[in-house]
């Protein structure tokens, strides 16, 4: 079969990606021969061309291709299924593990809805920054265990939307509204960004809805933001490792949007041979340690204060403070620099600086403006 190539004219030949993105940036790289197949380095897909009768590969004219609008989902369908979680599986699953009160206040901030796709359905709402409503993503849980259950659709699909250009954000995303200061905490799963939430109430808890969930344009709501990444365990012999497949990502996305991102490898460094074959994730840790509220402060609506203790060590807390203390290093860092800053431009301004002084301080006023 012929090999494929990649052209070098990347947004040239190709002014659109497929996925409906602009290619000005040349992300998307098409192959040789073809304007709409390839590889985006935006969206992580590749738009393999077909083959013909003769095993050759079909190559179609090119065609002009014209950006899809994303599509969204009346705030009204949202509104309905916010109700009779009495008979929602994961709601109740939350309950049960966490107490009424803080598993409502869960539920209430994220927005999850009950569906009739299936008796006991979840829907994980996926509502952007603006409040507009991308999609939902349909699920089924076990009751008691909270474990997933073989079942998963698409609102847009149950309500048969015609032409739905269905374009995702990060999972919590209109929650960032809240408190624009705040620090972020992301993991793969809807269920885990919940849990986490209720937990580890310090950092906003997003979800990337799958491994493969980390694209730049999903983190322009968090620009200027200290982001944190939990990537799941992957498999000993898996070919694509969670962590490694999410430092390599977040790096292209550091040179695109601003902000503090770090993926955290403790789980990684941490975890047994058996907790890696589990693909476990902050949750599984949550749960399999049998994290109990304190009933008293969750009359209150108030998280527990008690730790997820494993081998005698408190494991995620200490991670939480690690990170406050880079984060507070940062602040003072910043700090100290503004005010050097500050007292160079007022001996300027008061004609108190020589010419040699003021040369001593470029190299310092360059690195701001890069900080």
């Amino acid at each position: 079969m012929e090999t494929l190539s990649f052209e070098k004219q990347r947004s040239r030949i190709a002014p659109l990606c497929p996925c409906g993105r602009s290619n000005k940036d040349g992300k998307f790289a098409p192959f040789k021969g073809f304007q709409d197949k390839g590889y985006c380095h935006s969206c992580g897909e590749t738009f393999k061309p077909k083959l013909n009768e003769s095993n050759e590969l079909k190559r179609d004219s090119f065609k002009p291709l014209i950006a899809k609008q994303v599509s969204f989902i009346q705030p009204a369908i949202l509104e309905a299924s916010l109700q009779e979680y009495n008979r929602n599986n994961f709601v109740s699953f939350l309950k049960s593990t966490f107490g009424e009160p803080l598993a409502m206040q869960a539920v209430e901030a994220y927005k999850i809805g009950t569906s009739t796709a299936r008796p006991g359905a979840n829907v994980f709402w996926y509502v952007d920054a603006e409040n507009q409503i991308r999609g939902g993503k349909i699920m089924l849980y076990n009751a008691n265990t909270g474990r997933r259950k073989n079942f998963f659709s698409w609102s847009h699909s149950r309500l048969k939307l015609e032409g739905f250009n269905l374009k995702l954000c990060l999972f919590g995303e209109h929650i960032l509204r809240t408190d624009p200061s705040k620090s972020v905490g992301i993991v793969e799963s809807e269920k885990t960004a919940m849990i986490a939430s209720i937990v580890f109430p310090e950092l906003i808890w997003l979800a990337s809805g799958g491994k493969e969930g980390l694209t730049p344009t999903k983190f322009q709501s968090l620009q200027n933001r200290n982001v944190f990444l939990f990537p799941d365990l992957t498999k000993p012999g898996d070919p694509k490792n969670c962590f490694d497949h999410w430092a390599k990502e977040i790096e292209k996305i550091k040179g695109i949007i601003p902000g503090f991102f770090e993926v955290s490898d403790f789980f990684e460094k941490r975890a047994s041979i058996e907790e890696k074959e589990a693909s476990l994730d902050l949750a599984d840790y949550i749960l399999t340690n049998d994290w109990k509220p304190e009933n008293e402060r969750n009359e209150q609506n108030e998280p527990s204060q008690k730790t997820i203790i494993i081998n005698d060590e408190s494991i995620f807390t200490r991670e939480i403070d690690s990170f406050r203390s880079r984060i507070d290093q940062r602040r003072s860092q910043s700090k100290a620099i503004w005010q050097k800053i500050k007292m160079v431009r007022n001996q300027i301004r008061d004609c108190d600086i020589d010419e040699n002084a003021f040369r001593s301080n470029r190299d310092l006023l360059k690195a701001v403006r890069k900080w």
